[in-house]
């Protein structure tokens, strides 16, 4: 877990998201969004499986996103993630973008977060 920029949490999955694994990820993000973060950016590069434990933890973030005026924005997602998402029809419930630096870069556009100096 790290923070790109300010308001933003960014979370490396680097895990199967069964029904094992989804309880620790869900408490990390509703801890996240309930400290003030704006913008949950879950990057995928790493994940390569998703059940559907997994699945109903990305809707539970992004409606609880969604209530507090923040966003789940999801990254890097490999085949087997994104067909998961566009088999189910979640897939338009989220912003997704092909890399972690787009969607900090694309947010920033948008004024949701920003960009913090470099060192």
């Amino acid at each position: 877990m790290s923070n790109p920029a300010d308001g933003v949490c960014l979370v490396s999955i680097r895990c199967e998201l069964d029904m094992l694994t989804t309880p620790s990820l869900g408490q990390l993000l509703t801890q996240e969004l309930t400290g003030g973060a704006r913008v949950l950016v879950l990057d995928f590069a790493d994940c390569d499986f998703i059940g559907s434990a997994g699945l109903a933890t990305l809707v539970a973030a992004r409606d609880q996103a969604g209530a507090g005026g923040a966003k789940v924005a999801l990254t890097a997602m490999p085949h087997v993630v994104l067909r998961a998402l566009e088999a189910t029809g979640l897939l338009t419930m989220f912003d997704t973008y092909p890399s972690t630096e787009d969607a900090v870069a694309a947010l920033a556009a948008q004024r949701l977060v920003r960009h913090r100096p470099q060192d």
